[in-house]
């Protein structure tokens, strides 16, 4: 586990960094509740195929009770951010409407690549 501690609204760089320090997957998708709107959100989880999530954020007390998304290994991450026109960030949200439109079709080739 890395030394630093998770940044209060900032779950794209907490689960980025916990990525970066350890073999965890980053995933990016929706958080959901039954309180809450659906929201665009980062975690991680310990594998590709893990239905677990391991949330850095300080979301203890939080409303949100499912999260849909799709995990990448460091590797297929750093792919995406290549192909986006991020001006140099290390850390974006994939799914955003700026990056999106850049990664799509490589996303879908990176997720087809996995089942053979």
């Amino acid at each position: 586990m890395p030394d630093a501690q998770p940044t209060f609204g900032a779950c794209y760089g907490n689960a980025w960094a916990l990525m970066r320090n350890t073999d965890v997957a980053y995933v990016e998708g929706i958080a959901v509740g039954a309180l809450v709107r659906p929201m665009l959100h980062a975690w991680n989880c310990a594998t590709l195929d893990s239905c677990r999530a391991v949330d850095w954020s300080h979301y203890a007390g939080s409303h949100w009770t499912r999260y849909i998304g799709v995990a990448f290994t460091r590797s297929e991450y750093d792919e995406l951010l290549a192909a986006t026109s991020h001006g140099g960030a290390t850390i974006i949200g994939l799914f955003h409407v700026r990056y999106f439109g850049d990664i799509e079709e490589l996303m879908g080739r990176i997720i087809t690549r996995r089942s053979g």
